[in-house]
């Protein structure tokens, strides 16, 4: 059975083409930026949740953006990955 994620954020910014089509963008975050987050993150090694709002600095990029390394120090201290739409600046 697979589980819907709690609170996630799916708005992404709109950019017109030369054409007038409309694409979807990701955030796009570079390594050492401050994020937030905009969805509950379960963190498994320590059986605890990081919520909503919660600030962390991206340190890696998987898959072109698709999701971030993200360092947080509170409400404790982690790394996780996290999906982009999960992320705000």
């Amino acid at each position: 059975m697979r589980r819907k994620p709690a609170l996630v954020n799916t708005q992404m910014d709109e950019i017109r083409t030369s054409s007038g089509a409309v694409k979807a963008v990701r955030p796009a975050f570079k390594e050492l930026d401050d994020v937030a987050l905009t969805a509950r993150v379960c963190v498994r090694a320590v059986d605890r949740e990081l919520p909503v709002g919660s600030r962390g600095t991206v340190v890696g990029n998987w898959r072109g953006g698709d999701a971030f390394e993200v360092e947080f120090a509170k409400p404790f201290e982690c790394l996780v990955t996290v999906r982009a739409d999960c992320l705000a600046a």
